[in-house]
């Protein structure tokens, strides 16, 4: 995603279902690449770091920092800081969670104005297995 090649993570990562609860995204993983797509030709410089990976059975967490400028980029004191989660199904993902917490004015502001939209109907909490507290 950093390097924009989103021909190459529809070919990767589109088989099978997907299901987005970030209400702002658009289902499935072209809905998140439009979603990308269209951040990125807004903010050209916009990046996703990976700080930690953390993974239990079959979930995945990321947690990034994420800036809109290029200059931004490890300025702890710029962009969000997101939190992914992942549930996958034999190595394919199927189901994505997030947090984004604004760091800074502009991404605050930025979060003001986008965060009303809602693009699918998926459930912010539901998901199709068991949480690992009900096992």
């Amino acid at each position: 995603m950093n390097d924009h090649d989103f021909d190459h993570v529809l070919r990767t990562y589109r088989e099978g279902p997907y299901i987005q609860h970030n209400r702002a995204i658009p289902p499935e993983i072209s809905g998140v690449v439009g979603y990308v797509k269209t951040l990125t030709k807004r903010f050209p410089g916009y990046s996703y770091d990976v700080k930690r990976i953390i993974a239990s059975g079959d979930f995945v967490v990321l947690h990034s920092h994420a800036t809109l400028k290029a200059q931004h980029r490890g300025n702890e004191r710029k962009g969000f800081v997101i939190s992914d989660t992942f549930r996958l199904e034999n190595g394919q993902l199927r189901e994505h969670w997030d947090a984004m917490q604004a760091i800074d004015m502009l991404t605050r502001f930025l979060m003001l104005l986008t965060g009303g939209s809602v693009a699918n109907d998926n459930p912010t909490f539901w998901t199709t297995t068991p949480c690992l507290t009900e096992r």
